[in-house]
């Protein structure tokens, strides 16, 4: 019996695919160890996990070790950050024209995305819809913005700079927190975007039928490139 091929368009290159993959720990931790400094009320217990096991060996107070603790493995992760962010940087820039997250009618996209979600309408997208351009330039601001205010909170320029730079850090984390989960609900909880999560995380490409289907607009530029 005879098995059809599946055409496949690759739309994730490996340092997307590398970045995506890293920048999920990294955040994480980021987030995980930021918290007791954004409420201790609310996330003391941070604190005493990271302490409990270092008191264990050397003594002293569970909660100030914790923060100690908490401190370091974040300045750590920001350590990768700037790593990841300047590799993608020097990477992805030389290819920014191929990016496609540069809205032409911001109006008109944003009426596609209600007819495509709320009123189940089939629409022309490019390679990403407003929403998924408007996440694309909220990381890469907001990334920039955190790493500019916690490299101000570290070395500590003066203390006016850094009470505004913990401002807008801990306004930076709360809203990347809302933000990831609007974002991952989005990824894995609508069934027509799981091919692009796949794409991202594992293969790099897409189904050429899936691109026709939700995303026609750059699936007649892939045809286009091709001839």
């Amino acid at each position: 019996m005879e098995v059809l091929k599946v055409s496949r368009v690759r739309v994730f290159s490996e340092v997307q695919i590398w970045a995506h993959k890293h920048l999920i720990h990294v955040v994480g931790l980021l987030l995980f160890t930021g918290l007791p400094f954004f409420s201790k009320d609310l996330f003391g217990w941070v604190a005493y996990v990271l302490g409990y096991p270092v008191a264990l060996f050397i003594g002293g107070n569970v909660n100030s070790l914790g923060l100690e603790v908490a401190r370091w493995l974040h300045r750590l992760a920001a350590i990768v950050l700037i790593a990841i962010s300047a590799v993608v940087f020097f990477a992805e820039v030389p290819r920014a024209k191929k990016w496609r997250i540069w809205p032409k009618n911001v109006g008109r996209e944003v009426r596609k995305l209600l007819d495509y979600y709320v009123h189940k309408k089939r629409v022309p997208f490019d390679k990403y819809n407003i929403g998924q351009i408007a996440w694309t330039w909220f990381v890469i601001i907001g990334i920039a913005v955190m790493i500019v205010t916690g490299l101000i909170m570290w070395f500590k320029p003066s203390m006016e700079l850094v009470t505004v730079a913990h401002e807008l850090h801990a306004l930076g984390a709360a809203l990347f927190m809302i933000g990831l989960v609007i974002h991952i609900y989005a990824a894995i909880g609508i069934p027509e975007h799981r091919p692009m999560v796949t794409a991202m995380f594992r293969t790099g490409d897409l189904p050429e039928e899936y691109l026709k289907e939700h995303h026609p607009l750059y699936y007649e530029v892939v045809r286009s490139e091709r001839k």
